[in-house]
């Protein structure tokens, strides 16, 4: 009987299909969601790696003694490279002897945001040496903090679970198998039995594809440090590694899918009906979701919606700092841990309930009175795939050929930062006040084109002049993320064609997408203040119908206006001095003062042989440029056409 129902619900009942449609389904959107991190690792994940490979694991005296060194070595590159530059200038210098020492200083300056990023990671650790080690957790961040539930989980289950008793009453099945003191109380107990078990196995496999994935993506290493290292976890009371806060995750999550499933039975045997079963146990598990997002309270419910997700019971207390009126700050508790005690006491009470759950299930199956049923028309074949191919087409939307077509405009930063000319206005910038104004060119007549208030920490950082369009960037101080508007000067519309800033934190559901954006760490220390990174200005701005272009932090970042996907082309970029953008190429001066170009049609930059400068421009197909290398002489690079 065993063999024979699990081939009906795998099989006849096209579970098995079902669940590698959903695998499927969610292997893509783990990947396409990737992993917890910050703008800056992720600006230059190569160096970030570099770092953690030399610093990693428990610190130690040498330890800290080399992040010392290489900290006073970071913060001083710029001037060393300086010094280094005005030698060579000077001719006290020969130019292989300035690039090889100059190299390593140049590495340094690219480098230095994201040894920061270690920084304020060695000035965690060393609060307490014993119980953190400094590591790269971005994937265990990823899988053990944040808080946003397994909707492809939740939806896998209940399609799956519900024509198991369902299939049954709709098509008068259960008639025949009551009429038997066998079909009674066999079937019910090998149903419930698999209905546990599948449960747990879908539970536990879509658990591995989350842990594959950011292994792939950015490594599950360091398995056995202590949990306090995840600086989320740092006033968690459990005393435990990673590996095992893991393995209690799973614990968890597979208890509340038992209890999850022997629901969803309890409610295809009381209802009879698949569409009442489906939406009853939809609002069972979605519900508490709505109501209790990320309150303690969601842990305590006698439903499965806190072990699914699991992850809360390994929180420790977590404050939101408040800014009184006498000025002092106050800590208000917005997540109080649940202590060790009490989740054991927990666990047990859920167990006990799954018990009670399952034994009423089988007892309402085998006394159910037999009679006329209302007959229900089954989900079509076509309803699911028709439901399926949207998910699909949704997820693969953003997915889009890029048009390589060359961009024949040129823009020189000199100059164009604050002033610029198109459709018979000038417009300038007057960062002072934070305002942007047009004159028209003939009648002189002058318009704000900021006519909406800013808020008051919104700054406008630089213009870009283009095509009857004014384009600008705005950028708030210690906020990750930019704003980037468009004004038509036709009718003087003004519009936001890029926003990374994170003003919302909620989906479709209502639901925080990431723990850590609503719970913010907090540290009376004043060294870890000190070395906070705080994002730099936006100096260039260029706009063409494909990509925007900006510098930032000595980055060049081009973002795909069809995907709004954001990704740096060029490191080193010394935006202090000339930059051009001539037909799609990008042209810079690096911190070794060699001219550089990033070519759009071939996405890849290229280093100008023998070209050092600190100042150029380009003129019709030609590249005029003050040599370092020549007395400072004014040399003529002709561009390839």
């Amino acid at each position: 009987m065993l063999y024979l129902e699990w081939k009906k619900i795998l099989i006849k009942q096209k579970g098995l299909l079902i669940i590698g449609l959903m695998v499927l389904l969610k292997v893509i959107m783990t990947l396409q969601q990737g992993y917890d991190s910050n703008e800056m690792i992720n600006r230059n994940p190569d160096a970030y790696a570099t770092y953690m490979k030399l610093f990693e694991g428990k610190l130690t005296e040498p330890k800290e003694q080399a992040l010392k060194g290489e900290y006073y070595a970071v913060t001083n590159a710029n001037i060393e490279l300086d010094e280094l530059v005005q030698q060579w200038k000077d001719g006290s210098l020969e130019k292989e002897t300035y690039e090889q020492e100059s190299a390593q200083y140049y590495e340094r300056i690219k480098n230095h945001a994201i040894f920061l990023e270690i920084y304020n990671q060695y000035y965690y650790v060393k609060e307490d040496p014993e119980n953190r080690y400094l590591m790269d957790g971005r994937g265990w961040e990823t899988l053990l903090s944040n808080s946003l539930p397994d909707f492809v989980l939740l939806l896998t289950l209940i399609i799956v679970l519900t024509p198991l008793f369902c299939y049954e009453y709709e098509n008068e099945m259960d008639m025949l198998l009551l009429s038997s003191s066998k079909g009674k109380y066999q079937t019910g107990a090998v149903k419930l039995a698999i209905a546990a078990i599948l449960a747990a196995l879908i539970t536990l496999s879509f658990t591995v594809i989350e842990y594959v994935s950011l292994a792939w993506n950015v490594g599950m290493d360091n398995g056995k440090f202590p949990l306090q290292s995840l600086p989320f976890f740092a006033s968690s009371a459990y005393e435990i590694t990673l590996n095992q806060a893991l393995l209690l995750l799973v614990f968890t999550r597979m208890i509340g899918a038992i209890l999850f499933a022997g629901c969803i039975c309890l409610l295809s045997i009381i209802s009879k009906k698949t569409i009442i079963t489906l939406f009853v146990s939809s609002v069972l598990v979605f519900l508490p979701y709505i109501l209790f997002s990320n309150k303690i309270l969601l842990y305590y419910l006698p439903l499965p919606s806190g072990l699914l997700i699991g992850t809360g019971y390994l929180w420790g207390t977590i404050y939101n700092n408040v800014l009184t009126d006498q000025g002092d700050i106050e800590k208000i508790v917005q997540f109080q841990a649940i202590r060790k005690e009490m989740f054991l006491l927990l666990m047990g009470g859920y167990i006990i309930e799954i018990i009670l759950i399952y034994l009423y299930s089988l007892k309402k199956y085998a006394k159910l009175i037999l009679g006329t049923r209302l007959k229900y028309k089954k989900w079509s074949k076509s309803s699911f795939t028709l439901i399926f191919l949207l998910i699909s087409s949704l997820i693969i939307s953003g997915c889009e050929n890029q048009d390589r077509e060359r961009d024949l405009f040129t823009y020189e930063s000199d100059g164009a930062l604050k002033y610029g000319e198109t459709a018979g206005y000038a417009i300038s910038l007057d960062v002072e006040e934070n305002i942007i104004t047009a004159r028209h060119i003939d009648t002189e007549e002058e318009i704000l084109l900021t006519r909406e208030p800013f808020i008051q920490e919104e700054i406008i950082n630089t213009i870009f002049i283009r095509d009857g369009w004014c384009y600008y960037v705005t950028k708030i101080s210690d906020i990750e993320g930019i704003r980037i508007y468009a004004i038509n000067l036709k009718d003087f519309e003004r519009k936001v064609i890029y926003n990374s800033v994170h003003e919302n934190s909620e989906d479709f559901f209502g639901l925080y997408e990431n723990t850590k954006e609503l719970f913010e760490i907090t540290t009376n220390n004043s060294d870890w203040e000190e070395f906070n990174q705080i994002y730099s200005r936006v100096s260039d701005l260029v706009v063409n119908d494909n990509y925007i272009y900006y510098v930032m932090n000595s980055e060049l970042v081009q973002i795909n206006r069809k995907t709004d996907k954001e990704r740096i082309v060029a490191r080193g970029v010394n935006d202090g001095l000339s930059m051009v953008y001539h037909n799609g190429d990008f042209y810079y001066i690096n911190y070794q003062y060699r001219l550089s170009v990033f070519k759009e049609q071939d996405d890849k930059v290229q280093v100008l042989d023998s070209i050092y400068t600190d100042n150029f421009y380009i003129e019709d197909s030609s590249l005029h440029y003050r040599s370092l290398l020549d007395d400072k002489k004014v040399l003529i690079y002709k561009l390839a056409q």
